[in-house]
This record gives C-alpha cells, structure tokens and sequence, in this order.
C-alpha cells in the first residue's frame, strides 16, 4: 500500500546464505585459476628451454656447415665456446713455451760453455745479453 516491501528475518537469512554461497563459488574460482595459471607457467618454462635447446641445436649445424665450407661461426654459442677454448690452449701454449724456453736455454748455455758444438754469432749474441 506505502510502496515499502517488508522483509521477514528468514528472507533476511536467505539472502546472506546466497551471498555467502556466491562468495565461496568466487574463491573456488579463484584458486582453481591460480592452479591453472601456474600450469601454465610451468608450460611455458618448459616450451621455452625446448626451443632454446632447438635453436641451440639449429646453430650448431649451422656452424659446423660453415665451418666445413671454411667459414668461421656465426652463432653465440660456437663463438663463445670457441673463445673459452681458445683462452683454455692459449694458458697452455703459454707453459709450454715457457717449459721449452727453460729447457731450450740450458742446453744453449750447455753448448757453450761446453764449446762442443759451434755456436751460430747471433744465438751467442742473444746467450750473452741474457746473461
């Protein structure tokens, strides 16, 4: 008659369990997405390493054509691989050639001291300014 809808305590209690409803289907919803959402990562991670893996694979081949056509690499990983193993034989060639020097230079002074053998000028210019 006034336009005013009268509610009853049990219309009341209705409408609070249907909110609350809602609101738990809402949460189930959420972690259900928080689930997939976190598949999904884990998928794209994985997709990620193969194709890395792949280009990586892809690059190799492509260097190794290269390289048997004379070329030298083109790829980040052969050319990063390459100085890696470039600097591990230039440490190597290093002690070597100091071992050959110290081995080499005591038989110089060996000779001539010994005079058995004739000494070229030039190595016994360079045996003196040593010394």
């Amino acid at each position: 008659m006034f336009g005013w809808n009268l509610l009853r305590d049990v219309e009341l209690q209705l409408r609070v369990q249907v909110y609350e409803m809602q609101l738990s289907a809402v949460r189930a919803e959420l972690e259900a997405t928080k689930v997939y959402v976190g598949k999904c990562e884990r998928l794209i991670e994985h997709e990620r390493e193969q194709i890395d893996k792949e280009r990586e694979r892809a690059d190799r081949i492509a260097d190794s054509l290269f390289q048997s056509q004379g070329l030298a690499p083109t790829s980040v990983t052969v050319v990063r691989e390459q100085k890696a193993a470039d600097e591990v034989a230039d440490g190597k060639r290093t002690d070597y050639m100091a071992q050959l020097a110290e081995i080499y230079g005591e038989t110089e002074s060996e000779l001539v001291e010994d005079g058995a053998e004739p000494v070229p000028e030039p190595i016994a210019e360079l045996v003196k300014n040593v010394r």
